[in-house]
Formats: C-alpha cells, sequence, structure tokens
C-alpha cells in the first residue's frame, strides 16, 4: 500500500514536469527568451541550454521519470527518496526556468 501510495505521488509531480518541459517546447521558451531580453536581462548558461533544447523535452521528462521511480525498487525507508528525487527534478526545473525572472528584480 505503501508503494502504491508513493508511485502515486511520485506521478503526480512527475506529470508537472512534464506539463512545464511539454509547454517550453510549445512556445514557452520563446516567450521567456523575449522576456529575459526585452528587460536586456541575460539568463544563465543552463536556461539558455534548457530552452534551446526544449524540443527534447521528452528526454528531460525520461532523466526525471528514471531519477524519481528508481528509489521505488528499493526496500523499507528507501522508498521514501522517490518523493524527494522528483520534487528535486521539479524544483530545479521551475528554477532554471523562473530563476533570471527573479534575478530581473534588480533589472525593473
Amino acid at each position: 500500500m505503501k508503494t502504491m501510495l508513493l508511485f502515486i505521488a511520485t506521478t503526480i509531480i512527475l506529470t508537472f514536469c512534464g506539463l512545464l518541459l511539454y509547454a517550453l517546447d510549445n512556445g514557452g521558451a520563446g516567450q521567456f527568451q523575449q522576456t529575459y531580453s526585452s528587460f536586456g536581462a541575460t539568463p544563465p548558461a543552463i536556461s539558455n541550454w534548457l530552452f534551446e533544447s526544449a524540443q527534447y523535452w521528452w528526454l528531460g521528462l525520461q532523466f526525471c521519470m528514471a531519477v524519481g521511480y528508481a528509489p521505488l525498487f528499493l526496500r523499507g525507508k528507501y522508498q521514501y527518496l522517490s518523493l524527494v528525487t522528483s520534487l528535486i527534478c521539479l524544483v530545479f526545473l521551475i528554477g532554471f526556468i523562473y530563476g533570471p525572472m527573479i534575478t530581473m528584480g534588480n533589472a525593473i
């Protein structure tokens, strides 16, 4: 039962990761880059790489899924690492996308 609940929670988190990556592929990356350039801000290299490789969003999602679901095959308390790793993927993804906007507060 615990494994099933962890699987469902991990799936929900990874679905958000997939939606973010899919949105970047369907025009979101260009809109973010236009926003940065309109304020004269330059996003970090990792954000540029994420935006430029948005057409390969499914590879990023597969990586997040592999990292997120792998701990479910462990025994005991280590299964909870599936939530931690999938949340880390989501936080880093949001940080790479919205991080430059936080630093743009000085430019505005």
